[in-house]
């Protein structure tokens, strides 16, 4: 493995090639209060000779896993498992590896306090061997200039519903800034999120998504994007960048620029959640640029 800062407000070196396959032209991992010095966030960034990959652990607010958010340890217990996946893995093969290699983390694992909810991350990984782009969850891609993402199914109604409750809010006289500082429509969707894990990896129901909880992940669920040897460059991101570019500078003004204009975010890129007023983004973020060789 090539050490790399997980989670950590720090570029990596530029225009590195690692004695890789592909070359390292951006990354960049930030938690999302950046200001944060002692929290290394639920993102993790991990490059191996084989693999590139953006992991995001899921938010939590309860419970912790050797010390670590639930999130975290589920983002790292995969990223530890990618070192030892063969190279030439399919997306299934290594979605029944990683599984496996997390719930055998959280088997051995000291919990603190009450987990409402399974530790879980999902991720966007290449395939050097492959020159595959594999998404297990609503992490992102951006290949020859298309975005690839799949959006979860119940963050899509947690968002409608909390777009519709904020913009009735506004016109009936509430400030932007008083709905950043308490959000009402939290409180109203943590029973979702506390009970969405039951559509996690279901095979069957209509609001089913995939994720890497330790369980086994249904195929449908599993997303690869073919990369053809016309492709020079790729993008492996979290959700933490609402608009996708070909560059980082690009990707972070397009975020700050949305945190200008619609901070609450409930326009065109809504979302769960607004930024917050004490500076940060909404969510940890995590950017990886490659050029392929």
């Amino acid at each position: 493995m090539i050490p790399h800062p997980n989670g950590r407000r720090v570029p990596l070196p530029l225009g590195v090639g690692w004695g890789m396959a592909y070359e390292v032209l951006e990354a960049y991992c930030i938690p999302k209060k950046s200001n944060e010095t002692t929290q290394s966030g639920d993102d993790v960034l991990h490059l191996t000779p084989h693999f590139a990959a953006v992991i995001d652990g899921a938010g939590s607010w309860s419970g912790r896993l050797d010390g670590l958010t639930s999130g975290r340890f589920a983002a790292l217990a995969v990223a530890k498992a990618l070192e030892s996946l063969a190279p030439t893995a399919t997306l299934p093969e290594a979605a029944a590896q990683l599984g496996q290699a997390l719930a055998q983390a959280l088997a051995g694992a000291k919990l603190e306090g009450e987990l409402l909810r399974p530790p879980t991350c999902v991720a966007a990984i290449y395939s050097v061997a492959r020159r595959e782009i594999w998404l297990v969850g609503d992490c992102q891609a951006l290949v020859l200039g298309r975005h690839h993402q799949t959006n979860l199914p119940t963050d899509e109604r947690a968002t409608a519903f909390r777009q519709a409750l904020l913009r009735a809010l506004l016109l009936a006289g509430r400030t932007t800034a008083d709905l950043q500082s308490a959000d009402p429509s939290w409180h109203l969707l943590r029973p979702l999120f506390e009970a969405a894990p039951a559509y996690q990896n279901h095979p069957t129901d209509p609001l089913g998504y995939g994720a890497f909880d330790g369980r086994p992940i249904p195929e449908q669920h599993l997303q690869v994007i073919p990369v053809g040897q016309d492709v020079q460059e790729i993008v492996l991101a979290s959700d933490g960048y609402p608009v996708l570019c070909p560059t980082l500078e690009a990707s972070e003004a397009a975020l700050w620029a949305l945190a200008e204009r619609d901070p609450l975010m409930i326009g065109d890129y809504a979302g769960c959640r607004a930024f917050p007023l004490s500076g940060g983004s909404f969510d940890d973020r995590t950017y990886l640029r490659l050029r392929l060789t």
